[in-house]
């Protein structure tokens, strides 16, 4: 419920969006009725390419990264566009919505970007996702995928939007390269990778650009 409560917030054109839901009293189960995405998600193209040898087009890494970073945005400063759009003049009001309302998706992987009939990026699978009201600037519950997770999140610190852009950052690595940028056989040692932030550069037909983008995410 807690997800159906989100998601009917995130009307935005780079979000799965939510139709309705419906609730199996009997079997205790809640069904959401969600858009289709046609093409699948981000974890199957790169398993595709790493398995045919191939690689991800640049261009086509350039779009869903746009795509990501502004449904991110959304989330993230959801409150903010909506401030703006009341126009309201009342400095009381603006005052208490100064702080914007934001969302933290918690689980941002490949298998959690889906793709339309277009090949467009839609952000999805909010059910991790937490609320930060205007009174908390850091999470701290620990969730998510430890190949995704940030320095906080492995640390067990307060972490606050950022660990989302961290996240991308490591998709888009992994988009290029066709691997994450921390890898390791045990938790143990996945988490001091990800502490140590050392990574070697994407293959060198991507442009320095892309590269750059990718260490600023995972900085």
């Amino acid at each position: 419920m807690a997800e159906v409560n989100i998601l009917r917030e995130l009307q935005h054109p780079c979000i799965v969006r939510y139709f309705d839901r419906f609730i199996d009293k009997k079997n205790l189960k809640i069904f959401i009725i969600m858009e289709y995405c046609q093409g699948g998600d981000l974890q199957q193209i790169i398993k595709r390419c790493a398995k045919s040898n191939d690689h991800i087009q640049e261009e086509f890494i350039w779009k869903i990264f746009s795509q990501v970073v502004s449904g991110l945005h959304f989330c993230h400063r959801r409150q903010d566009a909506t401030q703006i759009n009341r126009g309201e003049s009342n400095t009381t009001n603006k005052a208490q919505e100064s702080n914007p309302q934001k969302i933290l998706h918690r689980d941002l992987k490949p298998g959690n970007i889906f793709l339309d009939s277009a090949n467009d990026a839609k952000l999805g699978d909010f059910g991790l996702a937490r609320v930060m009201n205007q009174d908390s600037m850091f999470a701290h519950t620990h969730v998510g995928t430890p190949y995704y997770m940030s320095p906080e999140l492995i640390n067990e610190q307060k972490y606050n939007e950022k660990s989302d852009i961290w996240s991308l950052g490591c998709i888009i690595y992994e988009m290029a390269a066709l691997r994450p940028p921390f890898k390791a056989q045990n938790h143990l040692s996945l988490a001091m990778k990800i502490k140590a932030g050392k990574f070697d550069r994407i293959p060198d037909r991507y442009s320095e650009d892309l590269w750059r983008v990718i260490e600023w995410m995972l900085n």
